[in-house]
């Protein structure tokens, strides 16, 4: 299963940081993503449920 940052998300996606953090934040909270660590360690991966 593929694992990304905020940072790599934001170069993948062409947005600022901050933008791809709330992207991010947003998918977790609809349940579409699962986040791993805090602070600058963290990382996302897909959730179960969700076709990749």
């Amino acid at each position: 299963m593929a694992a990304f940052s905020a940072m790599r998300s934001s170069k993948l996606c062409h947005l600022t940081p901050n933008q791809a953090g709330k992207l991010l934040t947003r998918l977790k909270s609809q349940g579409k993503l699962i986040k791993h660590g805090d602070k600058r360690g963290s990382y996302y991966t897909v959730a179960e449920n969700e076709p990749v």
